[in-house]
């Protein structure tokens, strides 16, 4: 038998429901009887024994350990443990699964509330924190790229329920390069060279390459292309030079001063002047410089005309004058016409024709 001060307590049914007991002196259990110097209780007079239930010894031992009060060993506890009398047993709570009092969240711990099933009394256990809910990935602190230095930004992840910080990783950008675009080409004086120049449209970068010139003339027009090939890209550029032939008249001065010698002569003093007449007639004007040789042969068939003139002057041949008949009045000194004076004037017509017809085919 194990003594105890003093207990004071709920008793249970085995005194009544709902009676107080308060056991004070020197306390003893004994074959599950509970004896006590004293005993108060409604129904339980003062200074008498109670003598209670095992049900409720049990009830009386499971309050002592919840208010932390050693019982010791209980000795001839009948009925208490499975029913059977057992000598130097101990006697604990028999508590239930647990329930939850206040659920865990990803931030914070829960509560959970187990109870005795034979006296009621209670204790209370942690809930661990639950795993949290991954949001999206946001990106923060974000430095851009450049066309030279790379950039980053941080990938965060946050609990999408209490928006704590789960994770966070920086990523690196990639320098973006450079976009060039031609902004002009720049050519030498003498357009023998050319140099391109390319910008960059993000950052203002100026590059420059030296172009391939070429050259071209087409009826006196002189075609320049510059041409460069910058990162995989062709570009060209062009400069014309000089006029078109098409453009240029063809110089008649040969034909005005052919015509100015022929205005200077008298067609009366030759025996025929329509070869001139006809090749001034057939100057055509307007003519550009490819036509040049047509416009010299212009010039050349006037001069030609005019040098196939002839005279009238050189046709003419001196005879003797005839003497008229009856005239006496002659020259003792001057000689007797000859036969071959004759014959002159006999040809004198013949020879007249002949000097026209050949004057007719020099024009």
């Amino acid at each position: 038998m194990t003594a105890i001060n003093s207990y004071s307590g709920s008793s249970g049914a085995g005194i009544g429901a709902g009676c107080f007991a308060t056991l004070s002196g020197n306390i003893s259990i004994t074959g599950g009887t509970v004896q006590a110097s004293s005993v108060s209780s409604e129904g339980i007079g003062v200074g008498k024994q109670g003598t209670v239930s095992s049900t409720a010894v049990y009830k009386l031992v499971c309050d002592v350990v919840s208010n932390n009060k050693v019982i010791g060993t209980l000795t001839d506890l009948s009925t208490v443990v499975s029913g059977s009398t057992s000598t130097n047993t101990t006697v604990s709570h028999s508590y239930d699964s647990g329930s939850v009092t206040t659920g865990a969240t990803c931030s914070d711990e829960g509560v959970m509330t187990y109870t005795c099933s034979a006296c009621g009394s209670t204790y209370t256990g942690v809930i661990a924190k639950i795993s949290h809910t991954a949001g999206e990935a946001v990106n923060e602190s974000e430095v851009p790229a450049t066309c030279t230095t790379d950039g980053s930004y941080d990938s965060v992840v946050y609990c999408s329920v209490c928006y704590e910080e789960l994770s966070r990783e920086t990523i690196t950008v990639p320098a973006t390069g450079h976009t060039y675009t031609l902004t002009g080409f720049t050519w030498s004086n003498n357009l023998s060279s050319a140099t391109a120049t390319f910008t960059c449209s993000d950052c203002g970068d100026v590059q420059t390459a030296e172009a391939t010139v070429t050259s071209t003339n087409q009826l006196g027009v002189v075609t320049k292309t510059a041409t460069v090939t910058y990162n995989g890209e062709t570009y060209t550029s062009t400069k014309t030079t000089g006029t078109s032939l098409l453009t240029i008249g063809a110089d008649y001065t040969a034909v005005y001063n052919a015509i100015a010698k022929a205005d200077a002569l008298n067609p009366d003093d030759y025996v025929d002047f329509s070869g001139v007449t006809e090749a001034i007639d057939a100057v055509q004007y307007g003519f550009n410089v490819l036509n040049q040789s047509v416009v010299n042969g212009y010039a050349e068939a006037i001069e030609e005309a005019i040098a196939n003139l002839v005279e009238v002057d050189s046709t003419v041949i001196e005879v003797d004058e005839p003497v008229e008949a009856g005239d006496t009045d002659t020259d003792e000194d001057e000689p007797e016409p000859s036969p071959e004076t004759g014959l002159t004037l006999a040809l004198l017509p013949m020879a007249i024709a002949i000097a026209g017809v050949t004057a007719g085919k020099k024009q």
